[in-house]
């Protein structure tokens, strides 16, 4: 694993926007999603997160560019699955939120791309737009540094 980039198979899959990835020597890497918060177990949507995220990259090669980042032992970082984006597909199905933390650590680019989906998801009322009101906002609980 290089300063960068982690690369690996995606070993399991956690929660919506948390899964572990298993590099070439065998350790493990839990990984965020840089710039998304899905829902948790129990919580609305919380289980169609999830199973997005599994059906997207459960035993699949990633590319994860995280700069160094952690809390604690994840690893925080844009994550590839072939030409895939999942933070970027959870954002278009409704299925989390931009982490407005964590936005600032994202590329112009990609943070477009990324409020482009949430407020197409918004306006179709799909997943946790579908709710009555605002779904809350993420805990602010990952350090902000560098862009990605």
């Amino acid at each position: 694993m290089s300063a960068a980039t982690l690369t690996g198979r995606v070993l399991r899959v956690e929660t919506g926007d948390r899964l572990v990835v298993v590099d070439r020597g065998g350790a493990q890497y839990p990984v965020h999603l840089l710039g998304i918060a899905a829902p948790g177990p129990g919580e609305p949507f919380g289980s169609a997160a999830r199973d997005l995220l599994v059906r997207q990259a459960a035993g699949r090669f990633a590319v994860v560019e995280w700069g160094g980042r952690r809390t604690g032992a994840v690893v925080t970082g844009v994550v590839q699955i072939g030409t895939h984006d999942p933070a970027l597909d959870l954002l278009y199905a409704g299925l989390a939120r931009l982490d407005d933390a964590e936005a600032a650590l994202l590329s112009p680019e990609r943070l477009q791309r990324y409020q482009h989906a949430q407020r197409e998801a918004q306006e179709q009322r799909r997943g946790i737009w579908s709710l009555a009101g605002q779904p809350p906002a993420p805990p602010d609980t990952r350090p902000a540094q560098g862009r990605m």
